[in-house]
């Protein structure tokens, strides 16, 4: 008798605790998720219930692992579709922010979980379908069209995100978002600025700085200590040195005695390959680039020379319409227009090592479909030699 009571109170004690994770889900406006957990929810107090037909398979051994492990799969592969992703940073241009080995997670429920546009995308169900020839040979086509599930708040300024590289789709991005759907971005000798103002860089961004040396050796300790790598200008009398610093690094060395003078170093035109967009009507660089309006979804701009060059890639990519540039004139689907509105929301990414970082000054903008979602944890960092206890569970700023 008190068995039997105990288990009722934990009956009640579960619906209770699943009717207020989905009354929380569902003010949050995540509506797919409240609607999961109750069907879930649901199912699981009708299995582990007294009707007769359930404490059958309950006692049924091979019946009630089988559903258990099949339970465990699906599970399995929704944390993953629609909460949570783990990658790997593989290279430095979010330095310091990220480094090379730290393993990030991403959630997908902060910005909305991404759907799969083909069973390819589908945690170990897509082994299923590389088996099949015929499958196999539409993998990289798209089998349903993109949507996305509404998510815990949009996209902000500043997030870093993973993304898709929009030249190669299979490939995967870590970088920061810079510029929103209808922002107005500029770079200035190396400063952002968002709708005419200066944006602030992120505390561990990095930028280049050229150090007149007074005396080498003090200098030399002084950045080792710091544990700051600089390069000596070639053919300057070890006077001259290079290097890249965060803005808190700079603090602490701008005014050391070896140091006589610094100039911060910006990029000028033709001193690196051309960024976008490729044409000699802009001569922009990594440090002097726009300004150039983001397109945001029902925004409308005027179709021209100007406007041609900058948005005919994602026009024909993913706004899905032939452009053409004849005679000065835009044509749209084969005939002229003055105006194009739209369809879509972009994104602009750059990396925070700004002076080591392909990215949208070089390649262009990211469309919404591409992203994945936020990255907010360094789970722990490893490189060829040992794990970085300092940077294991290390939130991302």
């Amino acid at each position: 008798m008190k068995s039997s009571k105990n288990q009722a109170m934990k009956r009640k004690s579960y619906i209770f605790t699943l009717l207020a994770l989905v009354i929380i889900m569902a003010v949050q406006g995540l509506y797919w998720l409240a609607t999961g957990l109750l069907f879930v929810g649901g199912i699981t107090i009708l299995y582990l219930s007294q009707l007769r037909f359930f404490v059958l398979i309950r006692k049924r051994g091979w019946v009630s692992t089988t559903i258990s492990l099949f339970a465990i799969f699906i599970l399995a592969i929704s944390l993953r579709v629609f909460l949570f992703e783990i990658y790997n940073i593989p290279s430095g241009s979010m330095e310091d922010t990220l480094i090379t080995g730290d393993k990030v997670l991403v959630n997908k429920l902060q910005v909305g979980p991404r759907m799969p546009k083909s069973p390819f995308e589908i945690p170990w169900i897509n082994l299923i379908f590389y088996l099949n020839k015929n499958a196999r040979a539409e993998m990289d086509s798209t089998w349903w069209n993109y949507n996305r599930l509404s998510g815990q708040r949009s996209i902000q300024r500043n997030d870093v995100l993973v993304f898709n590289f929009p030249d190669d789709e299979k490939t995967y991005f870590i970088k920061r978002c810079i510029g929103l759907p209808g922002d107005s971005l500029k770079i200035t000798r190396g400063k952002t600025l968002v709708n005419g103002e200066i944006d602030q860089e992120p505390i561990l961004s990095k930028s280049k700085f050229l150090f007149y040396v007074n005396n080498a050796v003090a200098y030399s300790k002084l950045t080792d200590s710091l544990s700051i790598q600089c390069y000596w200008y070639e053919n300057s009398d070890n006077k001259l040195s290079i290097v890249t610093l965060t803005p808190i690094q700079f603090l602490k060395i701008k005014k050391a005695p070896s140091i006589d003078s610094i100039i911060q170093v910006n990029v000028v035109y033709d001193t690196i390959p051309r960024v976008f967009p490729y044409n000699d009507r802009f001569k922009w660089t990594i440090d002097n680039f726009g300004p150039m309006y983001i397109p945001k979804a029902g925004a409308t701009i005027r179709l021209d020379e100007n406007s041609y060059v900058l948005y005919q890639n994602i026009l024909r990519k993913f706004e899905k319409v032939q452009v053409d540039l004849k005679d000065g004139l835009v044509y749209v689907n084969q005939k002229p227009e003055i105006s194009y509105t739209f369809r879509n929301n972009y994104y602009f990414m750059m990396g925070d090592n700004r002076h080591n970082s392909i990215d949208s000054r070089f390649w262009g903008f990211v469309p919404e479909e591409l992203i994945v979602g936020k990255a907010s944890l360094i789970l722990f960092s490893n490189d060829l030699s040992d794990i970085k206890w300092n940077r294991t569970m290390k939130q991302i700023q």
